[in-house]
């Protein structure tokens, strides 16, 4: 890492079953790959250390008119389907990686949510966000425990499917379903008297976190699949080097207190939730307390095709671990 970077790859992907994927994106070192595809697309992937989510949204430009029609009839199906069975989205699966030249990995793979999908006009052509949740599926069944009244319309329940993309990227689904729809609402108490029925709010996801803090580990989502390690270490993986030195990829490092820092560098695919990093500045010495060693808390990937941004921050925390 310690030389420039040139030619950005980006590729993006919409899997819609186990053997079939509607390519969207492909750049690589510089250039697009195949016809018909988006020739610009703009990506946020933000992921962090805990039960919770990981988070993608792509905006993609251009797309071919046959390509957008398909992706709207079929999300618009699945859509319908999930509001009569009262079931989550099962839409497709975006699967994004990036980086530089031959050098491009995984930063995402995650399931549409439920307000996953969304078509404008933005001239001189049409723009496709497309929202994804890493670990959405995980929470099936548990989104809340309370029922609406009855004789509730279609437009309100689709309301209602909307709001739980508020509950599974942290927020009060308490709250947002109280104020929105006090009608509907019914609050189910367990004994003795606490609010039940939220996988990873209240007394479940504090049950949750006790058990993992006395095991002394941090479950985290990645590519649809839980990940465990120590709280006190990171993944196993070889460290990602990250230096001020010379064309080094590191951009900035800002101490955040108890020997954590905050980081700024090129786009980097290995930056991932858990990896360990090696922090060096400008004159190769060691960053920190720590020796340098370093473990990825919380990540966001921000870049596109043509964007002035292509970097990672990130959020690091000190380990005892060795090369």
């Amino acid at each position: 890492m310690a030389s420039p970077k040139f030619g950005r790859t980006v590729k993006l992907s919409l899997q819609l079953g186990p053997t079939e994927a509607v390519p969207l994106v492909a750049w690589v070192g510089g250039q697009p790959v195949g016809d018909k595809l988006s020739l610009a697309c703009e990506f946020t992937v933000r992921s962090i250390a805990g039960p919770y989510p990981q988070e993608c949204e792509v905006v993609v430009h251009g797309l071919a008119r046959t390509t957008r029609e398909m992706m709207l009839k079929l999300f618009d199906a699945a859509e319908e389907l999930a509001l009569k069975t009262r079931d989550v989205l099962k839409f497709g699966r975006v699967v994004l990686e990036a980086g530089y030249g031959e050098d491009y990995g995984v930063l995402f793979i995650g399931d549409i949510a439920p307000d996953g999908m969304r078509v404008m006009y933005t001239r001189p052509g049409h723009s496709v966000t497309l929202r994804a949740l890493d670990g959405r599926l995980k929470w099936k069944g548990r989104f809340n425990n309370k029922t609406s009244g009855s004789n509730t319309d279609l437009q309100t329940m689709r309301s209602v499917l909307a709001l739980q993309s508020d509950y599974v990227t942290g927020v009060d689904a308490d709250r947002s379903f109280a104020e929105r729809f006090p009608s509907l609402v019914k609050k189910k108490l367990g004994f003795p008297g606490y609010e039940s029925g939220f996988a990873i709010f209240g007394e479940s996801r504090s049950n949750n976190k006790k058990i993992c803090e006395d095991l002394g580990i941090t479950p985290f989502f990645r590519d649809t699949e839980i990940v465990y390690i120590p709280s006190d270490s990171a993944t196993l993986e070889e460290a990602v080097v990250l230096t001020a030195k010379g064309n080094g990829a590191l951009l900035d490092a800002q101490p955040l207190g108890r020997g954590r820092f905050r980081v700024r560098s090129e786009l980097e695919h290995r930056l991932r939730v858990g990896r360990q990093v090696v922090l060096s500045d400008d004159l190769g010495r060691p960053i920190g307390g720590s020796g340098g060693l370093f473990r990825v808390d919380a990540s966001a990937a921000i870049g596109g095709v043509r964007t002035a941004d292509f970097n990672h921050e990130c959020d690091l925390t000190p380990t005892g671990l060795v090369l």
